[in-house]
């Protein structure tokens, strides 16, 4: 056939071409968005110590961990808390552990504190021993470092009622009972520390029935050279004594007469004494102590400023009494009322009857004691 006739096929559908995937554009062609830079990891700095981690409460702590040497586990590891239970494997740091509480090791020893106590009491004895060889008391170790002399006795002949007058700047004074007709003076002399016997010189004098004997120290005397004398006499027993000393004790024995004994610091002691006419006696440091009678008239005055007074009356003594004590008690054993005032006792009495003697007692630190002998 020369025509041919339109195909009555219908014309094949092309096949649609498979879906492509839609290529996203690359980053850096999507307007608004910043490219994403990845970067190489740096290296963190890491501390020189890493404390380790405390587990919470109840979480069992790691097996065989062990803490950085050299620095302190957490507390929990230490000491766990009670009911706790430790760590199985943990190793404590070196060199850092709790352990047992051990008390700190006494640093003075038993050793020296005898030590320190004995060198104390060396101080005290020395200054003891330095006051006393001082005031001329020559006690204790004090006696030791004095160089000393003793005199000739001085001898005097008196008549029945003499007197003797003493002052002596340093040294104690004794006075007994002995021959009716003569007194007898015997001196002994010291030097303490490097002092010289010469610097110390005794004048003897007598007028009548009156001897004196005054004591001078050289002007260059002091505290590192002091020098002083103590006198050992007797008298008859009827004497007036006037006896002055600026140190040291003065005591006296059966003697009677009328009587000024004054000390500045030092005691009075006066026993088996007879006061027949108005007597003296004070000192500034020390106690007083007498026994014996004292006239019906007259006036009889014991002072001190800081001591004690103890008095014992002999025979039957008539008496107005004024006793006064600031700071002690008063005790006797005559019917006196006493007064309490505070720290102090005041009495101001009658005993016996007139005539009366004026009998003081008086003390600013210390007891007064007044009985009937």
């Amino acid at each position: 056939m020369s025509s041919q006739e339109p195909s009555s096929e219908q014309p094949k559908e092309e096949p649609q071409p498979e879906e492509q995937p839609k290529e996203e554009a690359p980053s850096e062609e999507q307007p608004g968005e910043e490219p994403e830079i990845h970067e190489a990891p740096r290296e963190q700095p890491q501390p020189e110590f890493v404390a380790p981690q405390t587990p919470p409460p109840g979480y069992p702590p790691p097996q065989g961990y062990a803490p950085p040497q050299g620095y302190p586990g957490p507390q929990e590891y230490r000491q766990p808390p009670p009911g706790y239970p430790p760590p199985q494997g943990y190793a404590p740091p070196q060199g850092y552990y709790a352990g047992q509480v051990v008390a700190p090791r006494r640093r003075t020893s038993l050793w020296l504190g005898c030590l320190i106590a004995f060198i104390v009491v060396l101080f005290l004895c020395a200054g003891l021993a330095v006051v006393g060889s001082l005031l001329g008391f020559g006690f204790g170790i004090g006696g030791a470092f004095r160089n000393s002399t003793t005199e000739p006795v001085q001898t005097f002949s008196v008549g029945t009622s003499p007197a003797l007058v003493l002052t002596s700047e340093a040294g104690s004074i004794t006075v007994n009972r002995g021959s009716a007709s003569s007194i007898f003076v015997q001196a002994t002399k010291y030097a303490n520390f490097g002092g010289n016997l010469k610097d110390v010189t005794i004048d003897y004098s007598q007028s009548g029935d009156t001897v004196n004997v005054t004591v001078h120290r050289s002007p260059t005397v002091s505290f590192f050279n002091s020098t002083s004398v103590d006198f050992t006499i007797t008298a008859p027993s009827t004497t007036n004594l006037q006896l002055t000393t600026n140190a040291g004790s003065i005591n006296v024995n059966g003697i009677g007469g009328k009587m000024s004994l004054k000390s500045n610091a030092g005691s009075i002691g006066v026993t088996q004494a007879s006061l027949t006419d108005s007597s003296t006696f004070r000192t500034n440091a020390g106690s007083i102590n007498f026994n014996g009678s004292i006239g019906t008239t007259g006036t009889y005055d014991f002072e001190t400023n800081a001591g004690s007074i103890d008095m014992t009356l002999t025979g039957t003594p008539s008496f107005h009494v004024n006793a006064t004590t600031n700071v002690g008690s008063i005790n006797t054993s005559f019917p006196v009322t006493v007064n309490s005032s505070g720290a102090g006792a005041t009495t101001n009495s009658d005993v016996g009857t007139s005539p009366q003697a004026i009998l003081t007692l008086k003390t600013n630190a210390g007891s007064i004691t007044l009985n009937r002998g």
